[in-house]
């Protein structure tokens, strides 16, 4: 597996991890969505309404130190 794959399946693993202990279910993106920037959606608990909160996410990972004073700072140029 390349450097990048990697860092892709780190970022999914982490982010799972985290909705996880939330209570929150992960869906992985199709390629067609992917191909637009989304790479997860979380889905929360379904409310009285029936209706489910979720929100879709493009993941990033990086190999690079940013910081800043005591802070974790990335230089993120926005495409869409």
């Amino acid at each position: 597996m390349d450097e990048n794959s990697q860092k892709e399946e780190f970022s999914y693993g982490y982010i799972h991890i985290l909705a996880s202990v939330c209570g929150y279910i992960i869906h992985r993106a199709e390629r067609q969505l992917d191909n637009r920037g989304i790479d997860l959606e979380i889905i929360g608990a379904e409310l009285e309404s029936g209706d489910a909160p979720r929100i879709v996410v493009q993941t990033k990972c990086t190999t690079k130190r940013y910081f800043y004073e005591e802070q974790v700072c990335f230089k993120y140029d926005l495409k869409s």
